[in-house]
């Protein structure tokens, strides 16, 4: 009996000396792979098993989601990198240009024989290229600040009908300068919102700015109430423009085809929906036949108003 005893022990021990070597072999080869699969940053590898042990797999289960996470976090941070460069590629461009006018024309003066009104004309150009430039460096600085988390809305109830109505009237004789026909839809009562009045000026000066580059010679803005929100809508024509390049143009630096050669720092459609929804509102763009609408949206809040 104890010979069988003994036979029986002899032979569980071996079991478990061999189950143990296995299970010591399979958690160094783990150990090894996790360690290649790790140093080898490009490869797209994931931990295998030869050998079956619940608790073994499910930490080899482990151990692949965190490689997964850090292939996705080294694609993430490769994305960044490159577009970090572009961006820094797009804004020296975008300085270069004005810089360069202004350099050029300012040599222009420093020539003889010019007549006061070359002087003149040129000393407007330069003040436009160093008013664009100013612009330019007033939009990267407010990208950062809201991108940082840095801009401080100032919230108060606003009547927006009339603060928009009056930004756009200041727009009347640019938009008669350009021989650009506007039609324009507006409600004829107060609609108040709780907003940052500086941020929707800002808001009004980047979405009416970027209708007079594009409209060609004519464009649509229309104010309508739609149950407790209120819409402003600007459209103007843009038949070659895709729904791709729509659903884009609110990426930073982002151009669509039609604008490549276009001035300034391309960000100004991404910066009027950072402040739209900072505020808590929307800023949409589609095309619809032929046609691009932007769609400011917000919230209103009750008013009671005792009309003529």
């Amino acid at each position: 009996m104890e010979l069988i005893l003994l036979f029986l022990f002899a032979i569980g021990a071996a079991v478990f000396a061999a189950r143990l070597f296995l299970l010591r072999r399979a958690i160094e080869r783990l150990r090894r792979d996790f360690c290649e699969v790790t140093a080898q940053k490009d490869a797209d590898r994931h931990l295998t098993l030869d050998y079956q042990d619940k608790a073994l797999e499910e930490l080899a289960a482990e151990l692949n989601r965190y490689i997964e996470d850090c292939y996705t976090e080294r694609y993430r941070h490769r994305c960044r990198e490159k577009n970090i460069r572009s961006e820094l590629t797009t804004i020296s461009h975008d300085v270069r240009t004005p810089l360069t006018s202004i350099t050029g024309y300012l040599g222009l003066i420093q020539g003889e024989n010019l007549t006061d009104r070359e002087k003149k004309e040129y000393f407007g150009v330069i003040n436009r290229r160093s008013q664009d430039l100013e612009d330019m460096i007033q939009c990267l600085y407010d990208y950062a600040r809201l991108e940082n988390e840095e801009y401080r809305f100032h919230m108060e109830k606003t009547d927006i009908r009339h603060l928009f109505c009056e930004y756009l009237l200041s727009f009347y004789s640019e938009f008669q300068q350009k021989k650009i026909q506007v039609q324009v839809e507006l409600l004829k009562e107060p609609v108040m919102v709780t907003a940052d009045r500086e941020a929707l000026n800002r808001i009004f000066y980047n979405l009416i700015t970027n209708l007079m580059k594009y409209s060609g010679k004519s464009c649509r803005i229309a104010m309508q109430s739609c149950g407790d929100t209120i819409q402003i809508l600007f459209e103007n024509p843009a038949p070659e423009m895709s729904d791709y390049e729509a659903q884009h143009l609110f990426d930073r630096f982002y151009r669509a085809e039609r604008t490549k050669t276009a001035q300034g720092s391309g960000l100004g459609l991404t910066i009027a929906k950072m402040l739209t929804e900072g505020m808590g509102g929307t800023l949409t763009a589609r095309c619809r036949d032929g046609r691009l609408i932007l769609c400011f949206s917000m919230k209103t809040i009750a008013f009671s108003y005792d009309g003529p």
